[in-house]
């Protein structure tokens, strides 16, 4: 072998190389988008969360204008509350709790009130 069929198997490999960085970097751009367009297509913001236990969530999320308070374990997530528009809080099964507050919707959501 001589200088110039190693320096072509470089070049080869050079170019292939190349080729594969410009498919991913299209599958990239194309095919999975990320970033500010699928944000703003859904809007969906997550306002808070706090961890209960390990793998155990309470989260705040925003969707549209609508406000919802989402239990998170490893297996499942489920909807606890639901927050309109007027500040009052719904509980899961769309009942109207007037004037109650965060805390007390979180007790009455696990059965201490």
């Amino acid at each position: 072998m001589s200088y110039w069929d190693i320096a072509n198997i470089f070049i080869v490999l050079l170019i292939l190389l190349g080729v594969m960085y410009a498919l991913l970097y299209l599958m990239k751009r194309f095919l999975y988008p990320s970033g500010t367009k699928t944000n703003g297509q859904f809007n969906i913001n997550v306002l808070s969360t706090q961890m209960l236990m390990p793998k155990r969530f309470l989260s705040i999320v925003k969707v549209k204008d609508k406000i919802y308070l989402l239990g998170i374990s490893e297996q499942s997530i489920n909807m606890i509350d639901k927050l309109d528009d007027d500040g009052s809080f719904e509980d899961a099964n769309n009942k109207q709790l007037p004037g109650a507050n965060f805390f007390n919707v979180f007790k009455k959501s696990l059965g201490k009130q």
